[in-house]
């Protein structure tokens, strides 16, 4: 296998892929209101930040598994162990690994824009579940 077929995307996977992105903002969304639940108590408050961690981590999990498998270079056990333990770099390096630097550059750009709006996402629903709240 030559480096283009290992750079070849196969078809299929992208509605896969664009799940796990509207997962993600769901996710995003959903955190918001909890979090107005949870209000300031400490434990609570802990265990939500857990479980967001864990939602994002298995979300970045499956679009690298989903990735993988389109560019025809599916993940080792010890890269999937990476993607749990180390999260985002893993993700950046997964990008890169996957398409050479300069697409990989392009693709790391997203997955800012991504994170980005997901950052969005969480902040304008948390506005607008305590006005929800508020009465106003």
């Amino acid at each position: 296998m030559n480096e283009n077929d290992a750079r070849a995307v196969r078809p299929g996977y992208q509605q896969s892929k664009r799940n796990v992105l509207i997962a993600v903002a769901v996710l995003s969304v959903a955190i918001a209101p909890v979090a107005q639940l949870v209000g300031q108590d400490p434990g609570s408050e802990r265990l939500l930040n857990i479980i967001s961690v864990f939602g994002y981590g298995i979300l970045m999990f499956a679009w690298c598994y989903y990735d993988g498998l389109e560019r025809n270079r599916p993940l080792t056990p010890r890269f999937r162990l990476l993607i749990v333990v180390l999260g985002t770099p893993v993700l950046f390096f997964h990008l890169f690994r996957t398409r050479g630097f300069r697409p990989g550059l392009k693709a790391s750009g997203l997955a800012v824009l991504v994170y980005f709006g997901s950052i969005l996402l969480t902040a304008f629903s948390y506005f607008l579940t305590a006005l929800v709240a508020t009465g106003r």
